[in-house]
């Protein structure tokens, strides 16, 4: 009888690392504030509004170069956080828990309100509505009632360390003083789109000023506006942190006999220079391919063919190279990406077709996609990534089944869990492939023998965006958002594909 083992090695040597500068987040100008303890932050339209903790004024400065133009008595002492509704001045006391509605030409105040929020940070308004942010509990943002205070319901916070909160372009912007953070919320539901870093190390008040956030820092007496669309609509993602590697990937057969393979053909997925990944060197291969083959998607492949293979010997084909990894953040709202009509013909045509790996017509991927919501592309595209994430633990048992069992199982590997999302996806109408890619696991010199896979999108306006919905189960809501827009300089990817090709199949 005639058999085969497989071996892989990979080897990773992590050689520097460094950084980029964000997309979203470019600072536009800064200021000292007029005190030295900023905390609350708003715009009235026209100035910009401060406060202070060392005191119990409440600035107005110009929003170009922070000049005071005049003051206001606050009405209460510990004011951490500033509000404008359209028409008032609204601040918040830290200690009482009140808000407060003053005239902002006078600084009387005709509204006092008790809040829910055990520890208000915060404050925003938009639509009637007014948001608190609120430290206590792990972090959560009420929406409150401005005419009684009453909370009306709340969303998780992404930290504990939340302070100042913004509405701009629909979302929910929140600071956050532990990582240093800036993130861009759905007011619906909690989920973080993405995050941007802080401009200063104590991010506490923050404000809209037209397209641009301002953001009062407690440890540098200083506001910060920073941009929040896109320098280069080509590249709504940030890049930063790259690191180099030193691979060698050895696949290894073995003819375990008792009688000689004839002929033996390998083939190996060949990485190529990507947004996230600069291929320095290589690949070379040992030995050479008898030839390279172009799947459909693009994706190339290099063939090794051996012949009359005795028992016990081996077919092997060695591949090195030398990259700089990065990692890749998109930063991307609802109102940056296109509507399902505009994706272009061949792609609708390549990455939506049907697969053994997906049956897209099965019932239970039916079912679930006609409840998905499809408000806009994103929030589906996100709802497809909840669905799976929500359904499913990770387990890897051996064996890649098809979505539906995959589902109706709720357990699976990356592998598996890719197949589910892809399903999802195309049976929703969004086109969706996989990449595989090799991983640095734990120490910079580490070995990879389970390799990872997950899902690319293509999103009108904005292209490929990668979705790892094995990230996506757990209750933190930042742990959550990893999967969704982000790679980290960890992977190597070797294979985009849309899945049962005639060269790679569906592995990778």
């Amino acid at each position: 009888m005639e058999g085969f083992m497989r071996n892989f090695l990979l080897s990773v040597l992590i050689l520097c690392s460094g950084s980029a500068l964000a997309e979203r987040g470019q600072v536009v100008r800064s200021f000292k504030t007029p005190g030295q303890r900023p905390t609350g932050l708003a715009f009235d339209g026209k100035l910009l509004w401060v406060a202070d903790h060392q005191n119990d004024r409440l600035v107005a400065v110009d929003k170009a170069t922070g000049s005071p133009v005049r003051s206001i008595t606050a009405p209460s002492w510990h004011v951490v956080a500033l509000g404008w509704d359209g028409a008032h001045l609204w601040s918040v006391d830290g200690a009482e828990r009140k808000a407060y509605r003053m005239a902002p030409d006078t600084g009387t105040w005709d509204r006092s309100l008790e809040l829910e929020a055990k520890a208000p940070r915060g404050m925003c308004f938009a639509n009637g509505r007014m948001w608190v942010s609120d430290a206590s509990m792990g972090g959560r943002l009420h929406e409150v009632d401005p005419e009684d205070g009453t909370t009306i319901r709340t969303i998780p916070a992404p930290s504990r360390g939340v302070t100042g909160c913004a509405i701009l372009h629909g979302v929910i912007w929140v600071a956050e003083r532990l990582a240093d953070r800036v993130y861009a919320v759905d007011p619906a539901s909690g989920e973080v789109f993405f995050h941007i870093p802080s401009p200063g190390p104590h991010p506490f008040g923050m404000a809209a000023i037209g397209d641009d956030l301002a953001v009062a820092d407690y440890q540098t007496d200083e506001v910060v506006v920073m941009h929040t669309g896109h320098k280069d609509p080509a590249r709504p993602y940030r890049r930063f942190g790259p690191r180099e590697v030193s691979l060698e990937f050895l696949y290894r057969l073995r003819n375990l006999g008792p009688n000689p393979l004839k002929q033996v053909e390998i083939f190996v997925a060949i990485p190529k220079d990507q947004t996230w990944q600069e291929l320095l060197e290589g690949p070379t291969f040992d030995p050479a391919p008898a030839d390279r083959v172009t799947e459909e998607g693009g994706q190339e492949v290099a063939r090794f063919v051996f012949k009359d293979v005795p028992p016990a010997n081996f077919a092997g084909v060695t591949m090195r190279l030398r990259a700089r990894l990065w990692n890749l953040a998109f930063e991307v709202l609802p109102h940056d990406v296109g509507s399902l009509k505009d994706i272009p013909a061949d792609v609708r045509r390549v990455y939506l077709a049907d697969g053994s790996k997906l049956d897209i017509s099965h019932p239970l991927i039916r079912s679930i996609v006609e409840k998905l919501s499809r408000s806009d592309t994103l929030s589906l595209l996100r709802a497809a990534y909840r669905e799976v994430a929500d359904r499913m633990e990770y387990e890897m048992t051996g064996g890649w089944n098809a979505a539906p069992t995959v589902l109706a199982r709720g357990t699976g590997s990356c592998s598996e869990y890719s197949f589910a999302l892809m399903a999802l996806l195309r049976a929703a109408g969004i086109p969706a492939r996989y990449a595989g890619s090799f991983v640095v696991r734990g120490d910079d010199a580490s070995w990879d023998e389970d390799y990872h896979r997950w899902v690319e999108a293509y999103l009108p306006g904005i292209g490929w965006f990668p979705l790892d919905a094995n990230k996506g189960d757990s209750p933190d809501m930042v742990v959550r958002a990893s999967g969704f827009g982000q790679l980290d300089n960890r992977v190597l990817v070797t294979t985009e594909s849309p899945g049962g090709t005639p060269a790679m199949g569906w592995t990778y």
